[in-house]
């Protein structure tokens, strides 16, 4: 695993910034695969797309128009992922504007409830946990296309976790791929035994070992952005600031008038 550079994002509404590590390449050796495509890979960490500001409550995107710097900055909060409860809460806002913001949003709000399962903990724990739970379930099934091959492993795997066992083997009998046998074998025996919580998909090691690298070519554009970002918000707050000095002098004109 190599460590790339420490970006940092502003908070669009109340300007606290945070800071987020980045790769520029790292592998898969000893990572752990689940049944709902979550993998766990020490050295290919993975990092929040979206904060919550703990400044001023504000969910913002950590992307091209939020970014600030490239660097290490005392001053900024080390980027955190979401809780399952936040997850909602973005969701309900509205936050996303397309409908890749919104399959992030309602992914990782799966992947949060299955990971107290992961963690060895109730899944549900409070009563309206199991009805956020299942909604998401069911909007995600929505959003995915049940013609297309990658798209019908999602859409068993959370027909499972509503515990909708007929469909979810329905699904499971139309993949005809080997490289999901495995997937099949497993899910169809949790099916059996009625068991709806996420389980471990047991890989050969060869199937484990990926390398992902991440081009110098990103950061350079990145580079490009920030300084456009700098420059765009340093004539903004010189216009601001001009406005403001002429409404000063017109109110300054007028009392002495």
């Amino acid at each position: 695993m190599t460590p790339g550079p420490t970006l940092v994002y502003e908070c669009p509404k109340c300007e606290k910034t945070v800071r987020r590590e980045s790769l520029r390449s790292g592998n898969t050796v000893g990572s752990t695969l689940f049944s709902d495509g979550k993998r766990i890979a020490p050295m290919l960490p993975k990092f929040p797309s979206i904060v919550k500001c703990k400044e001023c409550n504000t969910f913002f995107w950590l992307n091209d128009e939020n970014i600030v710097g490239i660097g290490h900055s005392k001053n900024a909060n080390m980027a955190e992922f979401l809780s399952s409860d936040e997850y909602f809460e973005a969701i309900k806002s509205k936050i996303y504007c397309n409908k890749d913001e919104e399959w992030y949003l309602r992914l990782n709000l799966w992947w949060a409830f299955n990971d107290r399962t992961r963690e060895g903990k109730d899944i549900f724990l409070t009563e309206d946990d199991k009805d956020v739970y299942e909604s998401n379930c069911v909007a995600l099934i929505e959003m995915l296309d049940k013609n297309k091959r990658n798209e019908k492993i999602i859409i068993a795997e959370l027909y499972r976790n509503l515990g909708k066992y007929v469909e979810c083997n329905s699904i499971l009998d139309t993949i005809e791929e080997e490289k999901y046998a495995r997937f099949k074998e497993i899910s169809k025996k949790e099916c059996e035994k009625n068991n709806r919580n996420v389980v471990e998909i047991l890989e050969e090691e060869k199937e484990k070992e990926k390398i992902v690298m991440c081009p110098m070519a990103v950061y350079d554009e990145l580079r490009r952005k920030i300084m456009k970002n700098r420059r765009r918000k340093y004539w903004g707050n010189k216009k601001r600031n001009m406005l403001k000095f002429l409404g000063k002098l017109w109110r300054f004109g007028r009392r002495r008038g």
